[in-house]
């Protein structure tokens, strides 16, 4: 605004909208939420993945069958976690509405 002249009809029309974005982003942000309980869950799957590809590999033997159940959970905890650990406009009960 300071480039502009001072007796310039456009000043005011410009600080009323920058104000209004800047309350449309403030509004916006307070809405904006993580899923507390899909995070504690996604982490929970990441850490029984890790267990099972830890007991396969110290294991061996037919263990290594436990790579195939702990690379599956380990994709729907990471997927998960992507997913939940966003900040994302929420319902009450917590799923993404879409923007």
């Amino acid at each position: 605004m300071s480039l502009l002249p001072a007796d310039s009809e456009l000043v005011p029309e410009l600080r009323a909208h920058i104000e209004d974005s800047i309350r449309s982003m403030i509004q916006v942000e307070d809405e904006k939420r993580r899923d507390p309980f899909g995070i504690a869950l996604a982490i929970v799957f990441i850490l029984i993945a890790g267990g099972l590809v830890a007991a396969s590999v110290l294991n061996g033997g037919w263990y290594w069958w436990l790579t195939v159940p702990g690379a599956v959970t380990g994709i729907f905890g990471i997927a998960g976690l992507a997913q939940d650990a966003t900040k994302r406009t929420r319902d009450e009960r917590g799923r993404p509405m879409v923007e």
